[in-house]
């Protein structure tokens, strides 16, 4: 569960899988897009974003405000994932 949210980003990821595939040759990596405009979807994973360990001790108000915040940046440079990323 990370934001990979551009292509340059998921690259490193595959890189340090394939290290680690080497190693002990049993690491297979596959990235699950998820892609919704529902509202109520969205204000249901942003609460349930703001009760992780990111935020806590945060006024929960606060911390959906930054999580929305942060989902507009992740928006901005946001790349789709490609069918053959990681072949």
């Amino acid at each position: 569960d990370a934001t990979n949210t551009t292509i340059e980003r998921r690259a490193k990821v595959i890189e340090r899988c394939t290290r680690e595939r080497e190693e002990d040759g049993g690491l297979r990596l596959i990235f699950v897009e998820s892609i919704t405009e529902d509202e109520a979807i969205l204000s249901n994973n942003f609460r349930m974003k703001v009760d992780n360990d990111d935020y806590s001790g945060t006024d929960p108000e606060a911390a959906l405000a930054d999580f929305k915040a942060r989902v507009r940046q992740y928006e901005k440079v946001y790349q789709p994932v490609g069918e053959t990323e990681g072949d």
